[in-house]
């Protein structure tokens, strides 16, 4: 969960996920999804908590009403159901999966201290494990194109250093850049058979 900073200026809170001026951000269900998945995870919290303090007395006249835990459960089931199909593909996308994973872990911290279970305790270690999963083959994803880009950019430098060399010895850049071409292309030939 992502804290939220505190502008020194005024002393106010500033939204950590606001957008840039002059920057429009996508909508996305999936992680609008997701994040209401969390927003519900939060609610059942304050269900249970309303409800416990009810019991004991407590007045919430000026409290919004709360819906059952049951509905909110499965609210928050479907949710996650419809929203963690597809696979993770940006970072945007990434963070309210490791957030919701986040939340999920807490409540299992807090259902340990309070014996109150919101949600089975197979189903949140399934969706923690779907969730960080995705997040994992996202990052095995753009880990595997940075690499790519590394040998990419390798090859350049040493295409660059060779037709330099080519061109020292007096070619023209088309020249050199032939000559080289052509080693580059017998290498491959005679590697290749």
């Amino acid at each position: 969960m992502t804290a939220t900073p505190i502008d020194s200026a005024s002393g106010t809170a500033q939204d950590a996920k606001a957008t840039a001026p002059g920057l429009e951000i996508e909508s996305d269900e999936t992680i609008a999804g997701l994040y209401r998945a969390i927003a519900l995870r939060h609610f059942m919290r304050y269900a249970e908590a309303r409800d416990s303090a009810a019991r004991h007395g407590g007045d919430f006249a000026d409290h919004p009403p709360a819906p059952s835990i049951v509905g909110l459960i499965d609210q928050y089931t479907a949710l996650v159901e419809e929203h963690t199909v597809s696979d993770i593909e940006t970072a945007r996308s990434a963070i309210p999966a490791i957030e919701l994973a986040a939340v999920i872990a807490l409540d299992k911290l807090l259902t340990n201290i309070a014996d109150f279970v919101m949600v089975a305790p197979e189903a949140d270690a399934a969706m923690q494990a779907r969730l960080l999963g995705k997040v994992a083959a996202w990052v095995n994803h753009m880990s595997m194109r940075e690499l790519a880009d590394q040998i990419r950019m390798k090859s350049v430098r040493e295409t660059v250093v060779a037709i330099e060399k080519e061109r020292a010895k007096g070619a023209s850049l088309d020249d050199a850049f032939d000559a080289v071409m052509a080693r580059r292309r017998s290498g491959r030939a005679e590697a290749t058979q």
